[in-house]
């Protein structure tokens, strides 16, 4: 049976390739099995073909938005793509958006287009390359800004949330000690290399039973990680007046001991919420502790 969902998702994909470019490539992440399948994209005047050794799919653009897709030998579909293709128009580094009744997120970047189905666990992760070997860009971190959304309200909030990608790491994001969205970058880039520079972002003060922990078992708990977002950021006093955060803000510092700065973010969907806590230490940064919803390495954060 096909799976519609899936199968828009490969047309928006398509669609989302380099516009100046007859060839490129998507590379398909399953989380589950940690494998990339990689779809070969050829552009043509009525559309696409996508191909990985002998299976091929053909899209073909029908007008107005509409599009139809013939999976192999198998009946072709066709689908309504217009009202994500005009939320797509203004081409924000980061949007959400619905397609087929499902959420999706698409995050831009030179060379590299990442699109994450996140109300759908499993799903595979598409990242859509300009060529084969293509670099992605230099990780920027935006200004942040008194928080204007519902959720961060009383928070900095980045003007664009910043995201952390596997190939950016594999590429050389390294991060470093300046601020905490360094400290974050340098943790979170070593664990998608899979080396243990992440141990260096650990603060000298972190507590030696969580280091060890941590040590013993983070690897295995983000072994499929590819993916970190960070949208904001919060002082531990002002953290510990909004009555929104609960009790999490004096939980992170029972668990972990004193720190500065809270710092919210996801992992590879909108359903892994993460929390960093910072300290300055001889005028660097480093990370006090981690406490994530994919695992209970360190401590599960609650209300």
């Amino acid at each position: 049976m096909l799976d519609l969902f899936m199968l828009a998702l490969m047309i928006l994909c398509a669609l989302l390739g380099p516009a100046d470019a007859e060839r490129f490539a998507i590379d398909l992440y399953d989380a589950k099995s940690g494998r990339v399948q990689t779809l070969d994209v050829q552009r043509s005047s009525g559309g696409f073909e996508l191909s990985s050794g002998p299976s091929r799919v053909v899209i073909k653009a029908l007008g107005e938005g509409k599009y139809s897709v013939q999976p192999g030998r198998e009946e072709a579909q066709t689908f309504d793509l217009s009202a994500a293709l005009a939320a797509l128009a203004n081409k924000a580094p980061v949007q959400t958006l619905e397609l087929e009744g499902e959420k999706v997120r698409v995050s831009r970047s030179p060379g590299l287009t990442f699109v994450s189905p996140i109300s759908r666990e499993g799903a595979p992760l598409f990242l859509i390359r300009a060529q084969a070997g293509a670099e992605p860009s230099p990780l920027k971190i935006p200004p942040t800004r008194a928080g204007t959304t519902k959720d961060f309200l009383g928070w900095q909030e980045y003007e664009t949330p910043w995201e952390l990608l596997k190939a950016q790491a594999q590429a050389g994001a390294r991060g470093g000690h300046s601020s905490p969205a360094e400290v974050a970058i340098r943790f979170f880039a070593s664990l998608m290399r899979g080396d243990d520079d992440y141990l260096e972002a650990l603060s000298p003060n972190f507590k030696p039973e969580l280091r060890a922990k941590l040590q013993a078992e983070i690897k295995a708990h983000t072994k499929d990680l590819v993916r970190f977002v960070s949208y904001a950021k919060i002082d531990i006093a002002r953290a510990l007046e909004l009555k929104d955060l609960g009790r999490r803000p004096q939980a992170l510092k029972e668990a972990f001991g004193d720190y500065e700065v809270l710092m919210f973010g996801e992992g590879n969907t909108s359903r892994t919420d993460i929390f960093l806590v910072f300290e300055r230490v001889k005028g660097k940064w480093y990370l006090k502790g981690v406490a994530a919803s994919f695992s209970e390495f360190l401590f599960k954060p609650g209300r």
